[in-house]
């Protein structure tokens, strides 16, 4: 039997805003303006799937200016994961034998969320709208001679 545990805290997301307010010619450096004295991150019993983050910590800048917000101020969903691997072996002499084995991916079956959408503007803001896989289960029989 073997085993892998992974906790994770999640990784911090960047937020941007659609189109190109600075207009600078590209919208991946766009960032929009944070609200003073307004958290961007919830306290965890008030995040949900539909508002992982505050939103109204952040507005759109003027046209032709760039954002003040920083960069990463929102931490996605972690992860906690354990993967489980099961094997029997059945000699038949010393150089032949069978090799049973069942691997258990995501065995607790938690789900792990994406990370929320991240651009200001669009109505994915602040909402998990993606999850990994869920368990998965794979048997596998091996004959060693």
């Amino acid at each position: 039997m073997g085993g892998i545990l992974t906790f994770n805290s999640g990784r911090r997301v960047n937020i941007g805003v659609q189109g190109d307010p600075a207009n600078v010619g590209t919208a991946s450096s766009a960032r929009p303006n944070a609200v003073p004295g307004q958290s961007p991150n919830l306290p965890g019993e008030e995040r949900t799937l539909a508002r992982w983050f505050n939103t109204a910590a952040f507005v759109r800048q003027p046209n032709f200016t760039f954002g003040n917000a920083g960069r990463n101020l929102v931490q996605a969903p972690g992860l906690r994961n354990l993967d489980l691997a099961m094997y029997k072996v059945f000699r038949f002499d010393e150089s032949r034998y069978l090799q049973l084995r069942g691997e258990f991916f995501n065995a607790s079956n938690t789900p792990f969320f994406g990370a929320p959408g991240n651009t200001l503007g669009l109505a994915t803001f602040g909402l998990v709208n993606s999850a990994a896989d869920a368990r998965i289960v794979q048997i596998a029989a091996k004959f060693y001679f």
